[in-house]
């Protein structure tokens, strides 16, 4: 009776954890390749940061220029970039606040809430790297560094992934 009732329960939880199916979701795992978090966790002085580099992840924000197309998101909302402060590998960018209902938000992998949210371009960097530095309102200095790839290497799906059946 004791391996019945121990066979019954076995098989209802294999089964129960093999049925499950997980989505592919290939732009999801390529954007968190490019994405970059800074914490700040002093007491009374809490801030976090998530910076994504856009141009290998999504060919729509790519332009003629061939800029440097980054998003950042910081929480708490109340806690300012100093203007001047942003720079990308030492050089000045543009910073745009982008509203709550952007289409370039609708994309991304990461959503925080209650957050401000800005999109950031720069001219084309020839360097493997971009680092992008900035000073916040509560004396933070805020650094993410982003491996940069050979355009011909980004990510471009030619094969349509379907796991939802």
């Amino acid at each position: 009776m004791k391996n019945l009732i121990f066979c019954v329960i076995s098989a209802c939880i294999f089964t129960a954890c093999s049925t499950e199916k997980v989505a592919h979701e290939p732009l999801k795992n390529e954007f968190m390749a490019y994405t970059q978090k800074f914490e700040s966790t002093k007491a009374g002085n809490r801030y976090l940061a998530i910076a994504s580099y856009l141009n290998p992840v999504f060919n729509e924000v790519r332009n003629e220029k061939e800029d440097e197309i980054l998003l950042l998101s910081v929480y708490p909302k109340d806690v300012l970039i100093i203007s001047g402060s942003v720079k990308l590998n030492g050089n000045k960018v543009d910073i745009e606040i982008l509203d709550e209902n952007s289409a370039l938000l609708e994309k991304t992998a990461f959503k925080l809430p209650y957050s401000a949210n800005y999109k950031i371009t720069a001219s084309c960097e020839n360097k493997d790297d971009l680092v992008l530095t900035y000073k916040t309102s509560n004396d933070l200095n805020a650094n993410f560094k982003f491996r940069k790839i050979s355009k011909s290497l980004y990510w471009n799906p030619k094969l349509k992934l379907d796991d939802k059946k």
